[in-house]
């Protein structure tokens, strides 16, 4: 039996798809990562955890230059 908890009250069926862009700071690296969120804040929230958690960049070193819903 599957039992709902709070946990699973932030997931949206309205799911969308964002371009999200800008730069690391201690790399001088620019980025553009496309993710799947319910709005643009989760969006942004993604990418600085992936960042975080994939290249062990603290969210400081990241700045977000824009963060676009993608069509289609």
């Amino acid at each position: 039996m599957v039992n709902a908890n709070k946990k699973d009250a932030h997931v949206k069926k309205d799911v969308k798809k964002f371009e999200v862009s800008g730069f690391i700071k201690k790399l001088n690296r620019p980025f553009k990562k496309v993710v799947e969120a319910g709005s643009e804040n989760f969006a942004v929230h993604k990418v600085l955890s992936l960042f975080g958690a994939n290249n062990g960049v603290k969210r400081s070193q990241i700045v977000v230059e824009s963060v676009k819903e993608m069509k289609g």
